[in-house]
């Protein structure tokens, strides 16, 4: 358990990560609140109706669209009678299923993404700084943050969450600590 000893977290880091994707995430709702009025909102995927407009208005549930209610399903009810969803693996679900005990599914599945890319900035800016790139931590967080379809690391989906893994695959693997790599790269689980 040498690695355990050898983790040591820098908060202000951390807290200087989290504040920058919390602004950032308020300004996507914010986005999402008023797009309605430029283009108007008429979901063509299934269960929109069913499954996702109990939950909230247009502008919030939103973040849960497309497969985010085969998650949202699945941690509901789980693999059995949702139909052709087996290419959805678990922990994500499980993920959910826990945490939509205390908090609505929807915005569980926004925490756990927003949580997973926050986790996953944290990481890959670590693992710049240990590779010893002269770059500020927002340069590397920025192409995370502006990207085109960068949106889904704060939507229902499990984008985050293996970015999050892999990251932390790579940083355990640069630090020579080959099982616990090897753990969080079979992101299946």
């Amino acid at each position: 358990m040498k690695w355990l000893r050898s983790i040591s977290i820098d908060w202000s880091l951390l807290k200087n990560i989290t504040i920058v994707i919390l602004v950032r995430r308020v300004l996507l709702f914010v986005v999402g609140l008023f797009a309605d009025a430029l283009i108007k909102f008429e979901p063509s995927y299934p269960y929109y109706e069913s499954i996702l407009r109990p939950f909230g208005p247009a502008w919030f549930v939103k973040w849960g669209g497309f497969d985010g209610v085969h998650y949202l399903t699945i941690a509901a009810k789980g693999y059995i009678g949702t139909g052709l969803i087996q290419a959805f693996f678990p922990l994500y679900p499980m993920l959910l299923r826990i945490i939509a005990t205390t908090f609505t599914p929807i915005f569980a599945g926004m925490l756990i993404s927003t949580l997973c890319f926050i986790g996953a900035m944290y990481v890959w800016v670590l693992f710049i700084r240990d590779r010893k790139i002269k770059i500020a931590w927002w340069m590397a967080m920025l192409p995370w943050l502006i990207f085109p379809t960068s949106f889904y690391f704060g939507a229902i989906y499990t984008e985050s969450l293996f970015m999050l893994l892999v990251f932390v695959s790579i940083y355990n693997l640069q630090r020579k600590h080959i099982f616990l790599a090897s753990i969080f790269i079979d992101y299946r689980f």
